[in-house]
């Protein structure tokens, strides 16, 4: 699943979407329904000016509420790349726009933060 495809899964799905294209990545943000997330195109980390690891080949969300820095997103998924996996992101996006993701960013309920996504999607 190329960037363009995942820009237009998020759209339809009522987020809002800025792109930032740059020479060694480009950078997405993602906002909207009480989330707020980015995401950058994968690219060599050891490269200058390379993202954060965070958000190289990742997609990162947290409420909008809890922001404070992508290394505390309760969110850090690689970028899909099947629908099975885009699915399960915008579910994911659903949990942590509701009040039980607002509480589970807001305490720290690490039990509940998401890295990977479920071995049934994993390609």
């Amino acid at each position: 699943m190329n960037i363009k495809t995942i820009i237009e899964r998020l759209k339809q799905a009522g987020y809002t979407i800025e792109l930032e294209i740059g020479d060694l990545y480009d950078f997405v943000t993602v906002t909207g329904q009480n989330v707020i997330g980015g995401f950058c195109s994968p690219h060599d980390p050891n490269s200058v000016g390379a993202s954060y690891s965070y958000l190289n080949g990742k997609i990162a969300i947290d409420h909008v509420d809890c922001f404070d820095k992508w290394s505390k997103c309760p969110l850090i998924l690689p970028l899909p790349t099947n629908d099975g996996q885009m699915d399960y992101l915008l579910s994911q996006l659903k949990f942590w726009d509701s009040n039980d993701g607002l509480e589970a960013s807001r305490n720290y309920e690490y039990e509940k933060w998401v890295d990977d996504y479920p071995k049934t999607l994993q390609v």
